[in-house]
């Protein structure tokens, strides 16, 4: 994520959610990663509501122009 390959980024996160989908550092990638694509973060909600919320709010303070 640190060079800005969001996509290749995006489908290893993937990859990791389905092994664990309640693991909060991936929850947090793929919030940061699914902002940066312009999809929305939200569609990781169903999973784990309050870790997910932490997640979007810290993606938020770290890139407020997302949040546009």
């Amino acid at each position: 994520m640190r060079m800005g390959r969001w996509e290749e980024a995006e489908s290893q996160l993937m990859e990791a959610f389905e092994k664990d989908a309640k693991n909060p550092d991936t929850l947090a990638n793929l919030a940061t990663a699914s902002l940066h694509l312009g999809k929305p973060a939200s569609r990781f909600v169903g999973y784990e509501c309050n870790v997910f919320a932490s997640c979007v709010n810290l993606c938020f303070s770290m890139y407020p122009e997302a949040h546009a």
